[in-house]
This record gives C-alpha cells, structure tokens and sequence, in this order.
C-alpha cells in the first residue's frame, strides 16, 4: 500500500504478515502459542521475543489481585514473582506503519507442508519448497508450481516442549529399510 506524502514522494508501508491485538496475546496467542494463519504457521515467541522500539522502557500492567493468585504457585515452584513488575503489556506495534523494531517476533512451526494439487498431494519440508509471494509452492507437475499448505501438527512431551512432528519415523516406524526420499 503506498501512501503519497508531498509532491512526488510516495512512503510504502508493508502491512505484518500476520497480525494479533494486544489483548489475544494475553489471552489466546501468547508466547508458545500455535497460531493458525491462512499461508502459514507460526509459534508465537516468548517475552525475549518481544519488541518495544524505542519506547521509554516496558509497559507494566499492575494487577495485584492476580499476581497474588499466582505467586503462591511461583513459589511452590522455587521462583519469586517480582511485586511491582509481576505483569508486561505486549508490544503494541502499528498496523499503518509497520516496523521490524516493534512487535512479536514468531517462528514458522510446523515447516511441513502438503501440496495442493489432487494428483500430487506430496508431505514436504519448506526448505524443498519454493517461496513465491509469501506462499510456498510445490514444483510438481505444473510449471508455476502448486500452492502449499502447513500439515498443522506438531509433537509434544509430558513437560510441554513442542518439536516438528517426526513425520520421518512415523512413516517408516516397523519397516527395515526406508525409502531414499527425505523430503
């Protein structure tokens, strides 16, 4: 979207991949959270991920009733909740004036993707994939490529940590030998 400012200079805004308000990332799609996009999948980033810009330091939101709620669970756990900065507010970025400096930082998960095509329908990472406008595209038999989407499931332990689902393994779990094709 390109925005005319004075006479001949034009600024371009590029509008977020994807975008969250402030109280969903709270709520719903907060850090470790799965976030189901229309081209992609993304794994929301913790607070080390999160970015002010050049805000005079981070926004505190005082809510005493609830840091008392939890810090008893805090301790329990061996840790100590701070008293005056218990609570962050997410960074709230700009949607007419995106930037790299302000916002949550997200990761592609899962990076497995299926192929649109009725004929093909071939399970592959991104990284064999190419990327064209955002979208992933599968080189099959179409010269242009076929539109990909992310296989959404991932693997978890008991504790909580995610990681790509092994699609490897479980396809070729029981057989002595695997098929050459690692994509």
């Amino acid at each position: 979207m390109a925005k005319t400012v004075g006479w001949g200079k034009k600024h371009i805004f590029l509008r977020p991949e994807g975008q969250v308000r402030q109280s969903q990332v709270i709520t719903s799609y907060g850090a470790g959270a799965l976030i189901d996009l229309v081209d992609q999948a993304v794994l929301v980033g913790g607070l080390d991920f999160w970015s002010y810009g050049s805000q005079k330091g981070v926004p505190i939101i005082q809510e005493p009733r609830l840091r008392d709620a939890v810090a008893e669970s805090f301790r329990m756990a061996g840790r100590e909740l701070s008293f005056e900065n218990a609570f962050r507010e997410p960074p709230a970025g700009d949607g007419r004036q995106p930037s790299r400096a302000v916002g949550i930082q997200v990761l592609e998960m899962p990076r497995w993707f299926v192929c649109q095509n009725p004929r093909c329908r071939a399970l592959v990472r991104s990284d064999g994939l190419d990327l064209k406008r955002g979208r992933y595209r599968h080189q099959c038999e179409q010269k242009k490529g076929k539109e990909c989407v992310p296989v959404r499931f991932v693997g978890a332990c008991r504790r909580g940590h995610i990681q790509e689902f092994p699609w490897i393994y479980f396809v070729h779990r029981g057989v002595e030998r695997q098929c050459p094709r690692r994509t």
